[in-house]
């Protein structure tokens, strides 16, 4: 309603102020476009916040695309954690721009945003070509044998990538067999000149089917 909005927007003015602050987290409020707008022009140039929680938020698909848009230019973020939203196709382009103009950002929570095995697909050859990300959670996704190759194409690319959750995916021993060789080499092979991964989580799949 109209005194939620104007609520908002005192409270982003005020964050626009606070020179200090490192990590916000409004997760479970839900999120009209015109509030992502001013949260995006409060946090866009902030010379500290380091992490951002909008898990639960309802953030809108074009709620996405002004987040992504106004990112870009962000030098200090370095977590973003969108947990149980929507993320659809046309969303990655704008996530795509993002990991490339900002080269800061560390970590992305699309855990439960009910990626179907397409995007998951399209995000690997992203992430394989502009990515600077350590950690990255897929939880709760459709990780399908394409989707599953096109990860392993990133995992084999030599990324920084240090902890992945692909938890809950229902994976089975087929899929997995696409994640396999590029997870044994970054794991097993100290030969590798990058960071092994530190944590993989595949908890909650079918692995023994």
């Amino acid at each position: 309603d109209i005194e939620t909005l104007h609520s908002f927007e005192i409270f982003c003015g005020a964050l626009k102020e606070n020179k200090k602050l490192e990590h916000l987290d409004i997760s479970g409020l839900t999120i009209h476009p015109f509030m992502v707008i001013k949260l995006a022009m409060a946090i866009n140039n902030h010379s500290s916040l380091q992490s951002l929680n909008l898990s639960n938020t309802s953030i809108s698909n074009l709620g996405v695309k002004y987040l992504c848009g106004m990112l870009k230019s962000n030098t200090t973020l370095k977590r973003l954690n969108l947990f149980n939203n929507l993320i659809i196709r046309e969303n990655l382009q704008d996530f795509e721009e993002l990991l490339r103009r900002n080269k800061g950002l560390r970590e992305i929570n699309f855990n439960y945003c009910n990626l179907d095995g397409d995007c998951v697909r399209v995000f690997a050859e992203i992430l394989k070509a502009k990515s600077c990300l350590t950690n990255i959670k897929l939880a709760k996704e459709d990780i399908t044998i394409p989707a599953a190759r096109a990860l392993s194409d990133y995992l084999a690319s030599k990324p920084k990538l240090e902890e992945l959750d692909l938890s809950n995916n229902q994976i089975n021993h087929e899929t997995l067999g696409e994640l396999v060789k590029s997870l044994h080499k970054r794991i097993v092979f100290k030969k590798w000149r990058f960071p092994t991964i530190k944590k993989l989580n595949l908890t909650m799949n079918r692995l023994n089917n």
